[in-house]
């Protein structure tokens, strides 16, 4: 323990005026310290000699006013008035001096004073008013404002997102209502933002009700899928037994940045410029729906705020995120220590007008689709936003996805026109409309159904499936919406002898030009491996005419065609539906191949089952080569398939049963690939058979399977017999064969 003692030599008792040495000695355990300090004692003034320092407001006396001299050195000498607004200061030295005066609700303020023999008088008008004052203020920040901020536009937490899928039912145009089969009656019910019944939940009825979730059980009968006040029950409508595609459901998202706001506290000194706000604190407090930016140097709620001399002021500035839709009251708070009188400051603020984030109210939204389309025909629509607000929307961008891999059946295949599904505007003005335009492939209807389709709006609806906000957009139908479906083009080939090889000629309808609008100047065509995976590659530059060669060389340029037509270099327009070239897999022969006994068949190949008396092939849906076709498990593509095989037992034919598969084989590198016409071989299996004659007009099928070679099958291909019985015992081989490359 330390003990220090203070002592004053020599001692006094009447400690009279004079000069003394005050010493200091402090002791710690066994170790002393001592220091000295030369200390003037004089006599104490007579009660008359002080300084009277008179203090009112307003001509009113002021009481519990603070007034202070401070001394060259630092030292202070303070009185405070009473009721008579009197304060008296004494031991002044004599002179001009500067007094300081406060007193709570008044603005503090500096007086001159001479003071002569320890004796003045002078009297201080204070004026009523705050000590300082503040301001809270906001301001919407540009898109500039909130790059320079070095606050990141990508980041997902700074943006508004809307994810939906759109439901578009089609109807071939002049079809009658076909009520579908019950087995295949699909119900579906939304319930708290998701659906919750799916397929068959417990059979028909009226559609449940109430509070409570309606499939929790399994007796429950759910009819149709309740939303927004509407009822929907999708349906599967079958043509030869292959399901009619109504639904072409495509999956969306739409998102654009949150509004950032720049707020400041401005915090004023009032008071006159000998009294300063020491080093204080602003603190920012921000109701829920709001956040501070992330910035590079992340912020906080509570700033240090440095001195602010009298007559001057600070600003403090805060970057504020608006989350969620909603006007909101800021409110802020300053806190110091009023200098040289040692006064607490405090002061609050708050915003005169609110903050306002619009979020999607900001946007209305429509889907503008056209009324009609073909299968895997063009089928355009726009997704179109116009800001209704004052205030800029920034960074609005519109996706559209592909299909899910997991897509139901009774949902159409389908693809876009262009690669280019991401869509945005850095900034749409109040008042300006945004439109993101798409053309969609879709593998609606049927394959045997050739009618136009038209779009029934009526069952048609936007689904919402994530998001933190709600665009609600509208689909309407293009206007004019016309009477009748605009014209079909179509793509075709065929498959042309070229200098001992062979070549594809594609040729297209040229399309109508209406009066007024921009002339042909040309057409783009790209190739695709299949329709349901890859990625389109144009081929060649620019076609004058509406046909283009593609030579055995160029065979890996693909089997689908899409044309583009140019009407100008930034005017490039999908017109025509998707051609199909030479099949790579082509089924012929008996009863085997044509899938007897599978029924349904195809239409117009039943003539005695449908009793119009016509053809008697029974192609059925369900014919091996068919699934064969269709199996994912196979690693090679083989589409497009030809369906050609008509059943020996039925069948008015000439007597012989093949199965021909034909490939377009090629190699894993292209430095390594053959030309189309090499490399072509044989392959013949046979099944168990009943009789002879199946091997027999097998064997006598060759000059048959040669002609449909040059006549159908694309060069490079490879083609398997396959001879069989007509008896439904017989067991066939497939003939997968391998021509040495890797890929089909």
């Amino acid at each position: 323990m330390a003990r220090a003692r203070l002592a004053a030599r020599p001692r006094t008792p009447s400690r009279a005026p004079g000069t003394y040495t005050v010493t200091l000695t402090t002791t710690i355990g066994t170790s002393t310290a001592t220091d000295t300090a030369r200390v003037t004692v004089t006599d104490p003034p007579p009660a008359d000699r002080a300084l009277a320092v008179r203090v009112t407001g307003s001509g009113m006396p002021v009481g519990d006013a603070t007034v202070t001299y401070i001394a060259g050195d630092g030292s202070r000498t303070s009185a405070t008035s009473g009721a008579d607004g009197v304060a008296r200061l004494r031991g002044l030295p004599d002179g001009t001096h500067t007094l300081y005066l406060y007193a709570p609700g008044y603005r503090p303020r500096t007086a001159p004073v001479t003071v002569t023999d320890g004796r003045g008088e002078v009297a201080v008008d204070l004026e009523q008013g705050q000590l300082g004052a503040t301001t809270l203020e906001h301001r919407r920040m540009t898109l500039a404002e909130i790059l320079d901020a070095g606050i990141d536009v990508d980041d997902p937490a700074n943006t508004h997102v809307y994810e939906a899928k759109v439901h578009l039912w089609f109807d071939p145009v002049g079809a009658e209502e076909e009520d579908p089969p019950a087995s295949e009656t699909v119900h579906l019910w939304y319930w708290d933002g998701q659906i919750v019944c799916a397929s068959n939940c417990g059979g028909g009825g009226g559609g449940g009700g109430g509070g409570a979730n309606p499939c929790p059980e399994a007796d429950t009968l759910i009819g149709c899928w309740v939303l927004n006040g509407r009822q929907y029950l999708p349906t599967l409508t079958h043509v030869a037994g292959k399901p009619f595609i109504h639904w072409l459901v495509l999956p969306m998202k739409a998102s654009f940045l949150k509004a950032f706001f720049d707020v400041q506290l401005i915090v004023q000194n009032l008071a006159d410029p000998g009294f300063t706000f020491e080093p204080g604190v602003a603190s920012l407090q921000l109701p829920p729906g709001l956040s501070l930016a992330p910035l590079p140097r992340p912020q906080s709620a509570t700033q240090e705020v440095g001195a602010i001399v009298g007559g001057r002021s600070r600003a403090v500035e805060w970057i504020v995120r608006g989350d969620t839709e909603g006007s909101y009251d800021l409110r802020a708070t300053y806190s110091s220590t009023l200098a040289p009188v040692d006064a607490p400051v405090f002061m609050t603020a708050g915003t005169r007008t609110p903050l306002d984030v619009y979020g999607a109210s900001a946007l209305k939204t429509r889907i503008v689709l056209d009324c009609y389309t073909h299968r895997w025909g063009p089928y355009g629509f726009e997704v179109e936003i116009t800001n209704v607000k004052d205030a800029p929307v920034y960074n609005l961008e519109v996706e559209m996805f592909e299909q899910a891999a997991d897509k139901p059946p009774e949902h159409a295949d389908f693809f876009y026109a262009s690669a280019d599904r991401r869509q945005r505007i850095a900034e749409l003005a109040p008042g300006e409309t945004f439109r993101a335009r798409y053309t969609v492939f879709a593998g609606l209807g049927h394959e045997d159904d050739p009618r136009p389709l038209e779009l029934a709006l009526d069952r048609s609806f936007v689904q919402r499936t994530g998001g933190d906000v709600d665009l609600d957009p509208e689909l309407v139908k293009r206007e004019p919406c016309p009477p009748e479906p605009p014209p079909r083009y179509d793509v075709r080939h065929r498959v042309e002898p070229s200098g001992g090889g062979e070549r594809i000629v594609v040729t297209w309808d040229r399309p109508a030009v209406e009066p007024g609008d921009a002339p042909i100047t040309g057409y783009q065509l790209w190739t695709r491996q299949r329709l349901d995976s890859g990625t389109w590659e144009r081929y060649g530059d620019r076609f004058i005419t509406e046909a283009a060669t593609i030579p055995d060389t160029d065979r890996d340029a693909g089997r689908y065609y899409m044309i583009a037509t140019e009407h100008g270099p930034e005017d490039v327009r999908f017109e025509h539906l998707i051609g199909v070239g030479p099949s790579r897999y082509v089924s012929l022969g008996d009863s085997f191949s044509s899938g007897e006994g599978v029924p349904a068949f195809d239409p117009g190949t039943a003539g005695d089952v449908d009793g119009d008396g016509g053809n008697k092939c029974h192609r059925s849906v369900g014919s091996y080569g068919r699934l064969v076709a269709a199996d994912d498990g196979i690693q090679r593509n083989l589409a497009p398939m030809t369906a050609d095989a008509c059943s020996g037992a039925i069948a008015a034919a000439s007597g012989w049963i093949t199965a021909a598969i034909r490939t377009r084989a090629r190699s894993s590198s292209p430095s390594t690939a053959s030309p189309m016409s090499s490399r072509c071989r044989w392959a013949a299996t046979t099944s168990d058979s009943r009789t002879s004659r199946s091997r027999a007009s097998c064997r006598s099928s060759t000059a048959a399977l040669r002609r449909f070679r040059r006549s159908a099958a694309s060069p490079g291909c490879a083609i398997s017999r396959t001879c069989g019985t007509t008896s439904s015992r017989s067991r066939a081989t497939s003939a997968m064969w391998s021509s040495g490359r890797t890929h089909a």
